[in-house]
């Protein structure tokens, strides 16, 4: 939510040189982003490229939808998961100036939270913008952003997914004195499709965020609420304007225009990402118990993505326990951890037609 705009777009450099820029201090809206790319003189390629997928006659307020945000997720390689296991804590990574200090970690949304949203903001808007006859096809599309899909990834193979307050407690204990950090608006991604909300969770005690709005409390979780991050009765909800990766059917709520439906046509879009980001001032990290993080982690599909380059695994090398949900029982911690400790090595083993997917297994 941009308020007064009081700052300027800062030109920023991503991952193998993908240009874009980034909005200190606010959650910018789908509509405020056009006009403030528009201001900026020789936009680069990440800005002209937004405001092409943007260029859309599709009313994104349709569908939009509150999801309570209970889980987050940090996504690594193989090489960055053996460190942390090894070292039993997290680190922040610096990455640009204006995250220094900061760990990242973005929100999962189940699946099932995701169907249960669905069905509510269909059921109260499908009379609204004549959706009836196209259930289906507004299925497909929502929810299908690299934001949703839990099971792959742009950044690695392996994922720590933990409960937000399990995070919130071990950083209350550790960096706020058993005080409830601050959750604050630190700023705006844009990049090509990619808009990336942050919110910075820091010490009460720290000073270098005092410039930035703390995330706002709304008395209600209904469509109507102004705010893309929000607490409301205590809980921590996500309001993504843009949850699709690419449409198929485009919205509208003017009674001129029909809906309009292309059945073998798919148009790519802008999309929302919601990031959090802790605070571990001056070389500080969150001390973890390896078993507790042998619990929370699990294997991921890296996808054909730039960002990762040689650091990917192209298959999903990591023992079958890891390819369930976590947590993981006694015996198989244990295993996994003699096996890490022992270097052991990997062999395929073919699986059934019903998965489709290949497995690999430990190898003493």
């Amino acid at each position: 939510m941009a308020g007064n705009q009081t700052s300027n777009l800062q030109e920023i450099i991503g991952c193998k040189g993908s240009e874009g820029y980034f909005k200190k201090k606010e959650l910018l809206l789908l509509d405020e982003i056009p006009p403030i790319l528009r201001k900026e003189q020789n936009l680069n390629k990440g800005g002209k490229a937004m405001l092409s997928y943007m260029d859309l006659t599709h009313d994104f307020n349709c569908m939009q939808v509150s999801f309570p945000i209970t889980k987050v997720q940090h996504v690594t390689t193989e090489e960055h998961m053996s460190n942390i296991l090894e070292s039993q804590c997290i680190r922040a990574r610096n990455r640009r100036k204006e995250f220094e200090d900061l760990s990242f970690w973005s929100v999962h949304i189940s699946d099932d939270v995701v169907s249960t949203a669905f069905e509510e903001v269909y059921e109260s808007q499908k009379e609204n913008y004549n959706l009836m006859f196209y259930y289906s096809d507004i299925r497909k599309q929502f929810a299908t952003s690299p934001a949703f899909k839990n099971h792959e990834s742009r950044y690695g193979n392996f994922v720590f997914s933990f409960l937000l307050s399990d995070l919130i407690g071990l950083y209350k204990a550790q960096h706020c004195g058993g005080k409830m950090p601050m959750f604050k608006y630190l700023g705006t991604d844009l990049f090509k499709k990619e808009i990336a909300h942050y919110i910075v969770i820091h010490s009460p005690d720290s000073k270098k965020f005092d410039d930035l709005l703390q995330v706002p409390r709304y008395k209600t979780t209904s469509y109507s609420s102004p705010y893309p991050v929000y607490w409301s009765n205590e809980n921590l909800y996500w309001r993504p304007e843009s949850t699709s990766e690419e449409l198929t059917v485009f919205l509208s709520s003017s009674p001129s225009i029909d809906l309009h439906h292309h059945e073998n046509f798919k148009r790519y879009c802008v999309w929302n990402n919601l990031v959090f980001a802790f605070h571990f001032p001056e070389g500080s990290y969150l001390q973890i118990p390896r078993e507790k993080l042998l619990e929370n982690l699990s294997a991921c599909q890296a996808t054909e993505t730039p960002y990762l380059g040689d650091t990917k695994t192209t298959k999903i090398e990591v023992p079958p326990c890891l390819l369930r949900p976590p947590p993981l029982n006694l015996n198989q911690r244990s295993c996994f951890l003699g096996q890490i400790d022992q270097g052991a090595s990997l062999v395929e083993v073919p699986v059934t037609e019903a998965t489709g997917t290949e497995r690999w297994f430990w190898r003493g």
